[in-house]
């Protein structure tokens, strides 16, 4: 009985994580997640801040970031909101 009890906790904290995941984003896709919460942190920004955030993470010139790129920042968009952008002013 206790060495089935690890792995079930793994799975356990497994399922938790990725239950959480689809509460906070509403997809399993991180850059689904990382476009919305860019649209939602842009549309709040509004203004030329609003719409530098946009272009720097979804426009044409923006890169196109890999899975884990895609993950990490759609937990930072989601975790830290707008203080996750950093707006260099000209």
């Amino acid at each position: 009985m206790r060495r089935l009890r690890t792995p079930l906790s793994v799975v356990a904290v497994g399922a938790a994580l990725i239950a959480g995941w689809w509460i906070a984003f509403g997809t399993f896709d991180p850059c689904a997640a990382m476009r919305s919460e860019a649209e939602a942190i842009a549309v709040h920004a509004g203004g030329t801040d609003g719409r530098a955030i946009h272009d720097a993470l979804l426009g044409p010139q923006a890169p196109k970031p890999s899975g884990f790129a895609c993950f990490a920042t759609a937990l930072s968009l989601k975790v830290r909101g707008r203080d996750a952008v950093i707006i260099v002013k000209k």
